[in-house]
C-alpha cells in the first residue's frame, strides 16, 4: 500500500510542517495531496503543485515521501477526509490519468457536507439553483457522488470568473437526481419540482438521442419516486417549484437564504439587484457535467411525449402540486 508520510509545505519562502497546521482553515488553504495505492508512482517522487487560493496564487512546493506502510493507513484515511475535495482539479485527475477510479470519492463528500441534499429531477435548473445558493452564501455545493467531473459551481469557468471568487470553505449542499445517493436521509432537503409533462420528456429524449435504452416507464417512475421520498421525509424540506426559479429567482434566493440559516445577508442583497445578470452568466459556465441550458437540441419527438403524458396520468402524486398557482405562496414551500 503507498501512502503520505512526513509532508511538508512552503508558502512565501516559509517552510510549514503539515503537522503544525492545526486548523481546519491552515489544511484548507493548503490542502493535501494523496496518491491511492493502484497508482505506484516511484518512491521519494517530488510533485510540484499550485494551488489557487482566495483569488491569488501561491506558489507551494510539496514534498511527499511515498512509503509502503500498512501501519499508516488510519493516517491517510484522516488526511483524505480533510484535504481532498479542496485540491485543484489536475491534482484530482493525477490518478485519473492513471486510469484510477476513486472508490472512495463518495465517501468523502459525504464527510465534508454540512447541510443536506439539493434534490431534482434532471433538467429542473439543479445548475442555477446551485449557482444561486454558493453565490449567497459563499460556501460550495457538492455534485454527484462518486462523479469526480461534477464539480462546484464555482470551479466552472465564466465569461466573468470574479463573481464567484469569494465562495470558499466547507461545501453546504450535496446535489443528487436519486433518493438512493442521498448520503444523510435525516438532513434537510432543497427540492426543486418542475411539471412532468416538461422534466420527463426532455431527459427522456436527451438520454434516447444518445442511444440510452432506458425504458420510458422508468423514467416516469424515477419523477414520481422523489416526490413519494420527499413527502416521506421526516427531516425538514423545502420545495422550490422552477417557474419561480426562472421568472423569479430573487423571491427563491431569499427562501433558501432563510431556510438554509445563512446569516451575512450581503450577497442575498446583491443577487437581489443583479440577478438577471447573474443568470445569464451562469449559463456561460464551462466544464458542465451536463450542458442545461446550452443543449442545441431542445426539440422533443412529438409521439414520444405523447407517451410519456399518459404514462404519468396514471400517477396524481404529482398533480396537488400544479392545480393551483403558486402566486399566494412562497417561492419556497416548507412541509
Amino acid at each position: 500500500m503507498v501512502v503520505c508520510a512526513n509532508v511538508s509545505c512552503q508558502c512565501n519562502n516559509m517552510a510549514v510542517p503539515f503537522s503544525y497546521l492545526n486548523s481546519k482553515a491552515d489544511r484548507r488553504q493548503i490542502g493535501t495531496f494523496w496518491t491511492p495505492s493502484d497508482c505506484e508512482p516511484q518512491n521519494d517522487r517530488i510533485i510540484e503543485l499550485k494551488v489557487e487560493v482566495e483569488s491569488r496564487v501561491i506558489a507551494i512546493k510539496t514534498n511527499i515521501i511515498l512509503m509502503i506502510r500498512s501501519k499508516t493507513r488510519e493516517y491517510l484515511k484522516k488526511v483524505l477526509r480533510k484535504g481532498y475535495y479542496f485540491l485543484p482539479v489536475r491534482v484530482r485527475n493525477y490518478c485519473e490519468k492513471h486510469r484510477i477510479k476513486f472508490k472512495k470519492h463518495a465517501r468523502h463528500k459525504l464527510a465534508l457536507t454540512t447541510f443536506g441534499t439539493l434534490l431534482s429531477y434532471p433538467r429542473s435548473g439543479n445548475h442555477w439553483l446551485r449557482f444561486i445558493i454558493e453565490y449567497i452564501s459563499s460556501s460550495p455545493t457538492l455534485g454527484h457522488l462518486g462523479d469526480i467531473n461534477d464539480i462546484s459551481i464555482h470551479q466552472n469557468e465564466f465569461t466573468d470568473n470574479t463573481i464567484l471568487r469569494h465562495v470558499a470553505g466547507k461545501p453546504i449542499l450535496l446535489k443528487a437526481h436519486n433518493t438512493h445517493k442521498i448520503p444523510k436521509p435525516q438532513k434537510p432537503i432543497i427540492f426543486i419540482l418542475r411539471h412532468p409533462y416538461d422534466a420527463i420528456p426532455r431527459h427522456a429524449f436527451l438520454r434516447l438521442s444518445n442511444n440510452d435504452t432506458t425504458p420510458l416507464e422508468e423514467h416516469v417512475k424515477s419523477y414520481m419516486s422523489l416526490i413519494d421520498f420527499v413527502e416521506a421525509h421526516k427531516g425538514q424540506v423545502s420545495i422550490v417549484m422552477y417557474d419561480d426559479l426562472v421568472k423569479n429567482p430573487a423571491s427563491v434566493a431569499r427562501c433558501v437564504f432563510k431556510f438554509l440559516q445563512i446569516e451575512n445577508d450581503h450577497y442575498l442583497r446583491k443577487f437581489e439587484t443583479n440577478h438577471t445578470e447573474l443568470a445569464e452568466l451562469s449559463k456561460t459556465g464551462k466544464k458542465r457535467v451536463w450542458g442545461g441550458v446550452n443543449y442545441k437540441n431542445k426539440t422533443v419527438d412529438a409521439d414520444i411525449k405523447a407517451k410519456i403524458i399518459h404514462l404519468i396520468d396514471q400517477y396524481d402524486s404529482w398533480q396537488k402540486y400544479f392545480k393551483q398557482p403558486m402566486n399566494n405562496h412562497e417561492s419556497c414551500i416548507k412541509i
